[in-house]
């Protein structure tokens, strides 16, 4: 059990004031059952993808053409003309934040080009359904966490300089590389082998992010579609956020989802936003986290790292793994998915172990038919 001082606090957000009862799903046999003529899926754009392929290489085009231009422009210009007093530093300093300005600026238009394409070609949820006939494993997240970038990094010495400053200002770890993927990205193969996870899609986008298939759901229904996912999953695992529907969901999961069977991801981010989830979560949960995932003078790299906190039976928290950006590359998965597959019911999955056969569960196999019927737009 953690020990550490209770926190005295007021939560950030409120609950939304929608009455409980007008999002509960429909019943069969105590079985909820999801409305299919509420839900649909994003369809598969290759064409946009091919474009963005296309474009990709061109921001570093243009930004080598405008910095060869300026200095050939600057290089001609010098001898003919007189420079103003201070005007030759000023040219200097112009084609410097030029060049800064466009060094930093094509990598990361390079590399959201790049995220672009990859989000056209995503596999498709009603292919991801009709091969998997497993449980599904729910992903919960603000939909804000869609943007973020991973945050995977070479092991370079710049790089520990760099974070070991910004961490002790309590700020996020930052590096060009990570435009180019999404934190969703990088959690996911943690997960996949155990069965399909499946996430809500951001409201009127048009690619979904990068990460589990999505499934696009009416507004005022989403409490519903959660609640029957939650009945359904193998697992539940929801990435801490500073959201109303994050605050109803961890509420909801406290209420009506066994302990073992959530993750709570925290991730990288800055200093106070981390401590203010830690206060959103245990608010919700009714339940004390570490210490070593505050953000504070005895732990000031911690809001760099990404935890994934399980619970035992009680609800007492336990710190499943730590990803520390800094040898996330090289951190073997097997061992993390061995660890999740202790919250499973079937404790090591049909993909790590193919010679236990999946066990099919009737009731997710009605509610799959029906999201295999599901519309496309």
């Amino acid at each position: 059990m953690w020990s550490g001082i209770q926190r005295d606090y007021k939560l950030p957000v409120r609950a939304p004031d929608q009455n409980e009862s007008e999002c509960e799903p429909p019943k069969r046999d105590g079985i909820p059952m999801l409305r299919t003529n509420k839900l649909h899926f994003r369809k598969r754009r290759p064409f946009l993808g091919v474009v963005y392929v296309l474009l990709t290489p061109m921001p570093i085009v243009l930004a080598a053409a405008v910095l060869i231009g300026a200095l050939i422009v600057a290089t001609d210009l010098s001898p003919a003309i007189e420079p103003a007093p201070g005007g030759v530093v000023l040219i200097t300093v112009v084609i410097g934040i030029l060049k800064v300005t466009l060094i930093v600026a094509a990598p990361l238009s390079c590399a959201w080009l790049w995220k672009a394409s990859r989000r056209c070609f995503l596999a498709e949820p009603r292919l991801t359904l009709a091969t998997d006939s497993r449980r599904p494993i729910l992903y919960l997240r603000p939909f804000g966490a869609d943007a973020a970038g991973g945050f995977r990094e070479s092991d370079s010495g710049a790089r520990k300089v760099i974070s070991a400053a910004l961490g002790a200002q309590g700020l996020p770890v930052i590096g060009v590389g990570r435009a180019a993927t999404s934190e969703e990205a990088e959690f996911l193969p943690l997960f996949q082998p155990f069965g399909p996870v499946l996430a809500i899609g951001r409201p009127r986008e048009h690619i979904p992010a990068l990460g589990a298939p999505r499934l696009y759901i009416e507004h005022d229904h989403w409490q519903e579609a959660v609640r029957v996912f939650v009945h359904f999953a193998q697992l539940v695992i929801i990435r801490v956020g500073y959201t109303q529907g994050i605050h109803w969901e961890l509420k909801h999961l406290r209420a009506e989802c066994p302990a073992r069977k959530l993750l709570v991801i925290f991730a990288p981010d800055n200093g106070r936003r981390r401590n203010a989830a830690i206060k959103i979560v245990e608010e919700a949960l009714l339940v004390q986290l570490p210490p070593e995932l505050s953000w504070g003078k005895n732990h000031q790299t911690a809001h760099c790292r990404a935890f994934l906190i399980r619970f035992s039976d009680d609800w007492q928290p336990i710190c499943l793994a730590t990803l520390d950006p800094e040898s996330c590359k090289t951190q073997p998965l097997e061992d993390i998915r061995l660890r999740i597959a202790d919250l499973l019911p079937n404790r090591i999955p049909p993909a790590l172990d193919p010679t236990k056969p999946c066990e099919p569960n009737r009731d997710w196999e009605n509610v799959r038919k029906q999201l295999l019927g599901v519309a496309e737009r």
